[in-house]
């Protein structure tokens, strides 16, 4: 872990092994950080991220990957994912219209706060629709936090952990649709250096 590069200041404003922005600050008396990543360098910094900076978060910094298991929740009960994935062919039609086609498996989230605390217990959602830019998730809650880390797998079947911004939770008959921005990804550092490699 790093200490601020500018003595007497709580801001990370400059990365001291790259030179990279970062968008962070030391925690103050009674405040909670979190482990994050310099998007460049792997470099890990304990710290808050600074407000209205997640629309550039993937360029500066990762926040570190969660210490979630979300293996035993991609199991729900015997039949449960295959009713709720044919209920979700039959009734879902996009809140923009859209007849894109749907692509229904399990997804395995977490809640997160505004600072990518964890903020709630892990569930399973179904995908309902997933591109370059967002996932629309199916859920049998309202999902009220503000961010959610996800796993997916990757097209060579490495299993991924992102960040995604909640854009809205909405319900739709038996479910509610969760449309999400994807915001990062979450790194360690072996996953820093293999992608730096």
């Amino acid at each position: 872990m790093t200490n601020s590069p500018h003595p007497g200041s709580n801001f990370l404003s400059v990365c001291p092994n790259c030179s990279n922005d970062l968008p962070l600050r030391l925690p103050v008396l009674r405040e909670i950080g979190i482990e994050w990543l310099c998007a460049r360098c792997g470099m890990t910094f304990y710290a808050v991220l600074q407000p209205d900076c997640s629309s550039e978060l993937r360029t500066h910094v990762r926040p570190a990957a969660m210490e979630f298991d979300p293996k035993p929740f991609l199991n729900p009960p015997p039949g449960r994912a295959t009713v709720l994935s044919r209920i979700i062919q039959e009734r879902y039609h996009p809140a923009d219209g859209s007849s894109r086609p749907l692509q229904s498996w399990p997804i395995p989230a977490m809640p997160l706060d505004d600072q990518f605390r964890v903020a709630g217990e892990p569930f399973t959602a179904m995908s309902l629709h997933i591109c370059m830019a967002e996932v629309c998730l199916a859920h049998t809650r309202h999902v009220p936090t503000e961010h959610l880390a996800i796993e997916l797998a990757s097209a060579g079947g490495e299993q991924v952990q992102t960040v995604v911004r909640v854009l809205s939770s909405r319900a739709v008959g038996l479910f509610y649709e969760v449309r999400c921005q994807f915001l990062t990804r979450m790194g360690n550092r072996r996953n820093h250096e293999n992608e730096t490699a």
